[in-house]
């Protein structure tokens, strides 16, 4: 540390402390006080990476300064998501030989046997979704299980295994990503924009959301593209196995392919790891994709476009039109998306539209958490795209919605954060020609 200028110093402190204060002090109902800390986190984020473009310090600090913050969460509980009990319960039924995919935790939890489970009994108030099969993929499920097991089915060292994991992913996050820089041509000081992000590490080392490992999953994909065709298919496969959201870039990644050669071991790479890491779905994929269904058919959170049409459609009538609202926004976004691949040959080259992609369907989309903005965040820092960047400085607004119970969102809340992300997205596309990507 001898040597760090004080400013550096100074700023990396304050950054550290306001991560640490949001992880351990307090619950997503204190809004006041989590806003003002992310406000505070963020304003140092962005002097951070000022100070690394204007001085001649070693990336090495900063890199170390992100997973710093990433490790003092280490032992924090994730008060802004409960979604790790999620986690925990299908990671126990799979160390039990029970498929995540079989039941509901509602009618296991009433079987003989099972109620008696100090485990799954102490976890099940604390499910958001005890009526719905689980929506998680095998390879989640594999590290859900690691976790319980390591743990001794102890909720706290669970966590703290499954958070190790996600930091270690994180920092193969960081070393891949400054490969890729270097070797395009860019400067290795824009990996920080992810690195240093408080959202990116609020929400992986703090909440325990897998967007992590799963963008790791993508850069595989994208470094291995034209290089080893077979395995950047396998890597492609993995982050749909990790989550099905990366199906987005399939065609972008099948546009993009030199040749049907190319093309084919990368599809035979891709249909390998899935059969491999799909298959435990089976027999109960009825179940999964039921939910999977209700999921995008049933719940709406921190939307745009999608709030906008639904109120068009309840002026005339008096119910809420989701059920088919949100069918045809996910025909007009695939639509969208079908046509920037199209594209893809003549203007934008796969990072532009791997970010358009995800902002078309996030806009159109009912439930957008902001965990959900992190692989197109990633993606963007190989482009000049400011708007994943603006949009993750707005999105964890949304968490005011939980200052009350049930939670109440506030209309002023969204229109804020959209009037952002949309104003930058418009200047992003006005600036398309002078992006410095990848060819």
């Amino acid at each position: 540390m001898k040597g760090l200028p004080i400013r550096f110093l100074a700023i990396s402190s304050v950054f550290l402390g306001c991560i640490g204060l949001i992880g351990y002090s307090f619950t997503r109902d204190q809004s006041v006080p989590l806003m003002a800390l992310y406000g505070i986190s963020f304003a140092c984020f962005f002097w951070l990476y000022r100070i690394a473009q204007g001085e001649n310090l070693a990336l090495g600090y900063f890199f170390g300064l992100g997973l710093l913050a990433r490790v003092l969460l280490v032992f924090s509980w994730p008060t802004l998501s409960d979604d790790f009990a999620r986690f925990l319960w299908d990671g126990y039924l799979v160390l039990q030989g029970i498929s995540p995919y079989a039941f509901t935790p509602d009618t296991l939890l009433a079987k003989e046997g099972i109620a008696e489970a100090p485990f799954l009994s102490a976890l099940h108030p604390l499910l958001n979704s005890s009526g719905y099969y689980s929506i998680y993929p095998p390879v989640n499920q594999l590290f859900f299980a690691l976790s319980v097991y390591v743990g001794q089915s102890d909720f706290f060292h669970a966590l703290v295994f499954l958070r190790i994991v996600l930091i270690a992913a994180e920092g193969l996050v960081f070393f891949v990503m400054h490969k890729m820089l270097l070797s395009q041509g860019l400067s290795p000081k824009k990996t920080l924009l992810y690195a240093l992000n408080p959202l990116v590490i609020l929400e992986i080392a703090g909440n325990l959301h897998f967007e992590g490992l799963m963008l790791l999953a993508v850069l595989g994909t994208f470094w291995l593209f034209r290089r080893r065709s077979v395995w950047s298919g396998c890597c492609f496969g993995l982050a749909i196995a990790i989550k099905l959201t990366p199906l987005l870039l399939a065609p972008m990644l099948l546009a993009k392919s030199r040749s049907f050669s190319d093309l084919g071991k990368f599809t035979l790479g891709l249909f390998l790891m899935l059969v491999c890491c799909l298959l435990p779905i089976y027999p109960f994929q009825d179940n999964f994709f039921t939910s999977f269904s209700l999921y995008y058919g049933k719940f709406e959170f921190n939307a745009s476009i999608y709030y906008l049409i639904r109120e068009i459609f309840m002026f005339w009538i008096d119910y809420n039109p989701i059920q088919y609202v949100t069918p045809l926004l996910s025909i007009i976004s695939a639509t969208a998306i079908l046509w920037l691949a199209i594209q893809s040959r003549i203007h934008l080259n796969i990072y532009q539209l791997s970010v358009l992609s995800y902002v078309c369907y996030l806009m159109l989309h009912a439930v957008v958490h902001p965990w959900y903005i992190i692989l197109p965040l990633g993606l963007s820092v190989f482009t000049k795209l400011q708007t994943m960047q603006v949009w993750s400085a707005f999105i964890f607004l949304s968490y005011v919605a939980y200052r009350s119970v049930p939670v109440l969102e506030s209309p002023w809340v969204i229109l804020v954060q959209y009037v952002a992300v949309l104003f930058f997205f418009y200047r992003d596309i006005q600036n398309f020609n002078t992006a410095q990507t990848i060819p």
